[in-house]
């Protein structure tokens, strides 16, 4: 049986609204989203517009309140006719769908018939026959109650249980009687890996989907050689008629999301964009270098001696002393299928780390044999294999070998098929409206972008998310706060088709350049 209480935060007077918005939206990341009997679903954390009587406060302030908390991220919004806010109330969604804050859909609005009065016995009686519970009034007596001539009963805001607790975990009284409240309805809580190897429950102290405050408190993973990596990174790789328009903003974007983790690469052209973005996010004072983790990669075809000259001019470009992962991009040529020679060039790769160019040094595209003849003749071993992982193309067997061997495996093309590949004249299965990838989307109340980097986040990869599109840059991050099941893990296992969207074989190779660079393939590959 689902055990559920959503929390209606409000305050005593209209003024303090929005003084207390982003301090009581604060308080939570899991779960944002439950699903009623009758399978809609509604957040767990509601505004309450109830105030004193409508002579007494001024005109405007229920108004500004909700679009104030709906900018900071509030969906659900409740009222009532006895509240004489609905007018206002009506106004402020008026006033953030016709911005394009939100859409009336993403809204969860809330009215009665006549109020009502839920005591312990009738709240239990609803837990057990799946009704949801709303409860208003969380903050009891600790907040003034001018309409009431008792004097207030235990606990107040300066009870000294609530003070220890609120210290031990760094928030007000105020969170602390909210996250007690959600709480209670946590069942089976995820748990994530910390570094020290101890679990830690997601739904701790959180933000309740503000993308970008808790993004930027994201999980890192440590690599083999010490460094830390945070496990989920933005992505820039598109056409080259698109480099000036879109990569330096969409960096930003990222950032500003939350992303710490930037990949990018010498191929795709746009490494003095994303400098740019770097630059600044910087100088802006958003994040501090030592915050950010930038990953390029070494052209093509080139061998030990010239990996030095390249980094510094990758590092030219991106406006950087060193960049925090340098991989080298391919093993072959896809022309010749002629292996590059992989010892030499790995050899360029440990000097470079040795100077400090590159914190942490790794490969891309890999097969185990390419890895394990570096292990066999090279002295430090790859920190990460970045290689396409999807539903469609799961590589279980190459992450598990990785894995084994204690390299990091970061996943590009997280979508698979789901989105368009206008150089593939064919896209198996899933695709966006798969009925088991929207089934997994109800049951967690995350989109199917979200389901599908969750998935490569619990098989143990660091998903690299890429978009131009705002919107869909905060959703792919804001992924932190759930985990997949095993079972839906196997579920998502069973679409793989060893079919990769990049697939470089001559044929694919050539419809692929010629999209993203306007070149034949053979003019693409140095001779």
């Amino acid at each position: 049986m689902l055990f559920l209480i959503l929390i209606l935060v409000s305050v005593a007077r209209a003024n303090d609204f929005i003084t207390v918005i982003s301090e009581s939206y604060s308080y939570v990341s899991y779960p944002d989203y439950r699903i009623l009997n009758d399978g809609n679903i509604i957040p767990t954390l509601a505004l309450g517009t109830f105030t004193p009587y409508k002579s007494e406060r001024d005109p405007g302030v229920i108004e500004q309140a909700v679009i104030t908390a709906i900018e900071a991220g509030y969906r659900h919004i409740d009222t009532a006719p006895l509240y004489c806010t609905e007018g206002e109330i009506g106004n402020a969604i008026n006033n953030v769908t016709s911005r394009g804050i939100v859409t009336r859909e993403e809204l969860f609005i809330t009215t009665k018939v006549n109020p009502t009065y839920t005591e312990l016995e009738l709240t239990a009686y609803c837990l057990r026959e799946g009704i949801a519970v709303m409860s208003y009034g969380p903050y009891g007596f600790m907040v003034p109650r001018p309409f009431r001539n008792i004097t207030a009963r235990p606990p107040t805001f300066d009870d000294q249980t609530l003070k220890i607790i609120a210290n031990k975990y760094g928030k007000s009284t105020k969170q602390v009687v909210l996250r007690y409240l959600v709480a209670l309805s946590a069942k089976n809580q995820p748990k994530i890996l910390l570094n020290d190897g101890n679990e830690m429950p997601i739904i701790a102290f959180g933000t309740f989907g503000r993308v970008g405050v808790s993004a930027k408190d994201q999980p890192k993973i440590r690599l083999n050689d010490g460094n830390e990596m945070p496990t989920i990174a933005f992505g820039t790789f598109g056409r080259i008629v698109d480099i000036t328009t879109e990569v330096r903003q969409s960096v930003i974007w990222a950032v500003k999301a939350g992303y710490r983790h930037i990949d990018t690469a010498a191929v795709y052209l746009n490494e003095e964009e994303v400098g740019k973005a770097i630059k600044n996010v910087t100088t802006g004072g958003i994040v501090k270098r030592e915050d950010l983790f930038i990953t390029t990669k070494l052209d093509f075809g080139l061998n030990g001696s010239m990996v030095l000259s390249a980094l510094n001019t990758s590092l030219n470009k991106l406006q950087l002393d060193y960049v925090d992962l340098y991989l080298i991009h391919i093993p072959n040529n896809w022309i010749t299928l002629e292996e590059y020679d992989l010892v030499d060039t790995w050899k360029g790769m440990e000097e470079v780390k040795r100077m400090g160019l590159a914190k942490s040094i790794g490969v891309s595209n890999f097969n185990s044999s390419h890895i394990n003849r570096l292990l066999t003749h090279n002295n430090i071993r790859p920190a990460v294999n970045q290689v396409e992982v999807n539903p469609t193309h799961a590589s279980l067997d190459l992450v598990a070998y990785c894995q084994k061997e204690g390299i990091v495996v970061t996943s590009y093309a997280p979508m698979g098929f789901l989105v368009p590949r206008p150089f593939r004249d064919y896209a198996p299965p899933p695709l966006i409206d798969d009925p088991n990838l929207t089934s997994l989307s109800i049951k967690y109340g995350k989109t199917v972008r979200q389901i599908l980097i969750r998935y490569l986040l619990d098989c143990g990869t660091v998903p690299i998310s890429k978009s131009s599109n705002k919107n869909h840059i905060q959703e792919n991050i804001d992924v932190f706060d759930f985990s997949l099941s095993k079972e839906d893990i196997y579920l998502l296992n069973e679409f793989n088709l060893n079919m990769k969207v990049y697939d470089f074989s001559i044929e694919i190779a050539e419809a692929l350049v010629w999209y993203y660079y306007g070149m034949k393939v053979e003019d693409f590959f140095p001779s």
